[in-house]
């Protein structure tokens, strides 16, 4: 099991601790793969609670809302280190408090284009006619934190 953080997805000043963390991830998938013929399991948690380092990096600091301990996260770590989460590998967990959710992988959005010779206005047409309306929101505040009540 690795530990990362929905921090991969992007936040304002932690642009070195997210690359990290999504290095985290992409090791993740990486050993996975690797080791799925072998019957070992590789995931990772991203755990959201109160500590030392989110206290220095003034993290969680929501109005109205209390910090969660750490030992909430205590149960997901049990989950994927007994075969309760037999089956399973290459996923990314996170629990911060009371919610649970599934961090997605990157993935190439379809359609994939061809053409014989691209230039950048070909590329800019497609960016404007295909991809534009599949454009992804940039950041854990874009997705991860949408879900979180103020209280």
């Amino acid at each position: 099991m690795n530990l990362t953080s929905n921090v991969m997805m992007g936040n304002v000043g932690m642009s070195t601790y997210g690359a990290t963390k999504g290095a985290l991830a992409s090791v993740t998938f990486g050993w996975a793969l690797e080791l799925m013929g072998d019957n070992v399991r590789v995931n990772a948690l991203a755990p959201g609670a109160m500590t030392r380092g989110n206290e220095l990096a003034g993290e969680f600091r929501r109005p109205n809302r209390a910090p969660d301990s750490p030992d909430m996260v205590a149960p997901a770590v049990v989950f994927l280190l007994s075969d309760l989460s037999a089956g399973m590998t290459g996923q990314i967990v996170m629990l911060m408090g009371r919610r649970l959710g599934l961090i997605s992988h990157s993935k190439v959005l379809e359609p994939v284009l061809e053409h014989d010779a691209w230039s950048a206005e070909s590329i800019a047409d497609a960016y404007e006619r295909v991809y534009r309306p599949q454009f992804q929101p940039v950041g854990r505040a874009a997705s991860a934190y949408e879900w979180l009540p103020d209280k």
